[in-house]
């Protein structure tokens, strides 16, 4: 019981993770194409944000994966799962 609300929320927070980084790429999106160089503080902002909820996902989803025992390298439907986040 416990381990299955851990896992349930782990999941929430994954997906709130990935609802942060697919908004911050919005963002990057629209800040692109208004222009400004590459090295402006506003885009560097957004890739340390993008970079520390990227590295909150991989953390999360090592113990998801950990506490389920599932191996990722082995598992179709994990490898589904996580390609279709990735698109």
């Amino acid at each position: 019981m416990y381990k299955k609300l851990c896992m349930k929320m782990l999941a929430i927070r994954i997906e709130w993770h990935w609802y942060l980084i697919m908004r911050c790429r919005k963002k990057g999106k629209i800040l692109f194409e208004k222009g400004p160089p590459y090295t402006s503080d506003e885009i560097l902002r957004l890739s340390k944000r993008l970079d520390r909820q990227c590295n909150s996902i991989w953390q999360l989803e090592s113990i998801y994966t950990s506490l389920a025992k599932i191996n990722p390298v082995c598992n179709d439907e994990y490898k589904e799962k996580t390609l279709c986040k990735q698109i």
